[in-house]
């Protein structure tokens, strides 16, 4: 896909995951493999996981071929993989992925991030107090929203 527009959204279907979790694949294939293997180690059932292959470099191209071991299931299903046909923008790229999100909950990860346990039960249990409704690693807090 071109650009974000192109992507076919399932945002006005109902979800069909309790988490998404959402990759932007670009130059860094061994991260992309860390963070995959920690979700499959860790993440709960009903886990959705979109990696955006954001015109990626050729070694991280050849790591997202179909049938490629870094693909394998995780919580019961394959991650989709949405391509782009050019490198697209950060904000962009995560749009890409946005729209394919089935989850209640969408988590926009790093690749470089290495989950060693189930951060997702956690963030959950978080967002569903209503005072709450962004979360995150950085804690941050505001009753003006313009100082945190």
């Amino acid at each position: 896909y071109g650009s974000a527009a192109a992507v076919p959204s399932v945002l006005a279907e109902p979800s069909s995951a309790a988490f998404t979790v959402q990759l932007v694949a670009e130059d860094w294939p061994t991260d992309l493999a860390r963070a995959l293997a920690g979700l499959r180690a860790h993440a709960p059932d009903r886990t959705q996981v979109v990696v955006v292959a954001n015109a990626p470099s050729a070694a991280q191209t050849d790591r997202l071929a179909q049938g490629h071991r870094d693909l394998a299931e995780i919580a019961g299903a394959a991650p989709e993989v949405v391509w782009t046909s050019e490198r697209l923008g950060h904000a962009a790229a995560r749009n890409v992925g946005l729209r394919r999100a089935r989850g209640e909950i969408v988590v926009l990860a790093e690749s470089s991030t290495e989950p060693v346990g189930d951060a997702l039960t956690p963030l959950a249990t978080a967002l569903a107090d209503p005072s709450v409704a962004v979360a995150g690693g950085f804690g941050l807090v505001t009753a003006d929203r313009r100082r945190f």
